[in-house]
Order: structure tokens, then sequence, then C-alpha cells
């Protein structure tokens, strides 16, 4: 799972194909496979309770927002943050584009200073 640390115990998820944060339920929370492309670059697929295929986190730079399904930017950089929190980067158009936390909604934004920390969680089984 991904979890946010600037405020513990809310985990990415799906919710009507958008990306968004659950919290403090991390049964609920979506689990997320991580695949390495190239040195830390790194996709997020899903994967389905029912074991079939999930699909990708992918950008919406129209709505500054991140949804759950197949789109143009679905490869993200991981920026290392502090020795177990990352935070998540990618380019669109020239500028550095990262994963924020704004009134409890998940946005994409330019402005590095309110980049959000993530952490890998393992799952229970």
């Amino acid at each position: 799972m991904i979890e946010n640390t600037d405020s513990r115990g809310n985990f990415l998820t799906v919710e009507n194909g958008k990306i968004c944060l659950k919290s403090k339920d991390s049964k609920s929370a979506q689990v997320w496979k991580i695949t390495a492309i190239e040195e830390n670059w790194v996709d997020f697929q899903g994967v389905p309770p029912d074991g079939t295929e999930g699909k990708p986190i992918a950008a919406d730079m129209g709505n500054y927002t991140l949804f759950y399904g197949d789109g143009a930017m679905e490869d993200f950089r991981l920026e290392n943050a502090t020795d177990d929190t990352f935070r998540v980067a990618f380019k669109h158009c020239g500028m550095g584009m990262y994963w924020q936390i704004i009134t409890g909604r998940l946005v994409i934004t330019n402005i590095l200073t309110y980049a959000a920390k993530w952490k890998l969680t393992k799952c229970s089984q």
C-alpha cells in the first residue's frame, strides 16, 4: 500500500475511477504493484482483490488530478525525501510536477515545497 506520511494513516485508493486518500482503514485501501521502468522511474499498477489485472495510476493534466486507468502519463519518478519516504514526480511541458495533498484532496502541483511525502507499507496477509 502507499501511505501518506504527512498525514499518517491515509492510504492511496480508488473511488469512482479517481485516485484518492482513504483515511485510517488500511483494509479497504487499494493494493499497488510497483514496476521499475528505469532508474528511479516506476509505474503503479492496481491489484484488484479478484486477481484480475488492475489499471495504472495516470495523471490527468486537464484537472491536475490522478485517475485509475490508462493515460498518457503513467510513469513517475521517485525522489528520496528521507530514509524511508519519497516524493512522486514527473515532467509535464518541461516542468517538474509532484503529487500533493491540498485540503484532503490528492492533486498535482509544480511547487516542490508542498510535495507530499509517501512510504510503502506492506499488506498484512
